[in-house]
């Protein structure tokens, strides 16, 4: 990857302007974008490692912690092997670092974006729900 700093940077832009999925075009006409409901299962993990070095869980667990606290960018590694960005508050979701989650809310056609209604986090056995 020749520059992963500048898609962490074009991720956060994109999440802040497609967060509301509404904008105003030209003429002060709505401007929408396509999106579905979906639900996506994976990885809670951080953007900035993955996209630098691959980093996902085990020893990155605390750095992934620490980024989340620092509002970085967030996404789910599915299990199809693609990064899905969160436009949730990172923070919010640091103390789940990278666990197993199940995502719910709308997601853009290239399955690159999802702003989540309703998450749930796996510890142990045990599936919760997480507040947004």
């Amino acid at each position: 990857m020749k520059n992963p700093g500048l898609i962490v940077a074009a991720a956060v832009g994109l999440a802040a302007g497609c967060a509301g999925a509404v904008r105003m075009a030209p003429g002060g006409k709505p401007l929408t974008f396509p999106a579905q409901q979906a639900e996506v299962g994976g990885t809670l993990i951080e953007a900035r490692c993955y996209f630098n070095t691959g980093a996902i869980g085990g020893d990155h667990t605390y750095c992934a912690f620490m980024s989340a606290k620092a509002n970085l960018p967030l996404g789910v590694y599915t299990d199809r092997g693609e990064f899905v960005f969160l436009t949730s508050t990172p923070s919010r979701l640091a103390a789940h670092m990278t666990r197993r989650v199940i995502v719910r809310g709308v997601l853009t056609p290239n399955r690159q974006l999802l702003r989540p209604d309703a998450i749930r986090v796996r510890s142990g056995s045990t599936w919760h729900d997480v507040e947004l």
